[in-house]
């Protein structure tokens, strides 16, 4: 979350989004509580741990219409398990990976205007 910078026309990037779309792996109250305290709403769907005897108490948590694109990003991670290097993370630091999933993404690029 600290490294979130949303480009703007003018002046620094924001640094806080409006709204942070995930999937069910990251439901928890803990991490919602988190996103709300610095002004994020989270648009996570619930996750079922086990079946309940009573529904469970208070408002339910819908998914709008920014967790209908998700599926753009699932296609991304697709993409990166064409890469064996990405998939397994030989690189131990943080800046050789990123410079690899740059490398990938280039490669892709090209491909696609190739086609």
């Amino acid at each position: 979350m600290q490294t979130i910078r949303v480009p703007q026309k003018r002046g620094r990037p924001k640094t806080r989004p409006k709204e942070l779309v995930a999937d069910k792996a990251y439901d928890s109250a803990e991490f919602r509580r988190k996103l709300r305290q610095r002004g994020i709403k989270p648009t996570i769907p619930t996750y079922e741990r086990r079946q309940r005897q009573k529904p469970k108490r208070g408002r339910p948590i819908r998914t709008g219409a920014a967790y209908r694109q998700r599926w753009r990003v699932e296609r991304c991670f697709g993409w990166m398990d064409n890469c064996r290097r990405l998939l397994v993370r030989y690189e131990r630091h943080l800046h050789l990976y990123k410079a690899f999933c740059l490398v990938a993404i280039i490669l892709w690029c090209i491909d696609r205007v190739l086609k």
